[in-house]
């Protein structure tokens, strides 16, 4: 109930570590994550040594899709660490983005691209087609040092990072979309 508070328009987590026992019903947790209000709310769950029963009331009440997950960690040490890595690899910001734009049509690929190319507008409708081409090289390749980041990916330290380094990025682009 703690995460429907406040903004709902961003993505929120719950990550656990459980035994399984919950003082909620399955059906109202289900209902709840369901709601549009917790249509953000992102669910991790790691269980260790749960019965494979519990574990699918779990998946059941908590799973809507992909993005969600029931993580077993079965046998010791070992398995609870590598449960944690595969949480953080969920959590990294290039994995949610492109989980994000998995579903994106090429028309809306298009309309972003007009969009943020301001190919619609006075000043850029005289882009050639090597400039347009140009720049979603451009693009993509900012993406994938992005991607291979780990400071970018997992940041813990520098307040703001993501915004600052689109910030830097876009500002690239003004410079490069001058120079062409």
């Amino acid at each position: 109930q703690l995460l429907l508070r406040g903004e709902t328009s961003r993505p929120k987590w719950i990550v656990a570590l459980t035994d399984g026992h919950s003082r909620d019903h399955p059906a109202s947790v289900k209902q709840l994550l369901n709601s549009s209000a917790g249509q953000n709310i992102r669910v991790l769950f790691i269980t260790v040594n749960l019965h494979p029963h519990h574990e699918q009331i779990i998946r059941d009440a908590c799973v809507r899709d992909e993005r969600d997950a029931v993580i077993s960690a079965q046998g010791g040490a070992a398995s609870l660490a590598q449960a944690w890595n595969d949480v953080g690899e969920r959590l990294t910001v290039s994995e949610q983005i492109e989980r994000d734009g998995a579903d994106m049509t090429p028309s809306e690929a298009e309309r972003l691209l007009r969009k943020f190319m301001k190919l619609d507008d006075d000043e850029h409708t005289h882009w050639s087609r090597q400039k347009q081409v140009h720049w979603v090289r451009y693009l993509y390749r900012r993406c994938g040092i992005l991607a291979a980041s780990e400071t970018f990916n997992k940041n813990e330290s520098m307040h703001n990072f993501g915004s600052t380094t689109m910030a830097i990025m876009l500002e690239e682009v003004s410079v490069a979309k001058q120079q062409l």
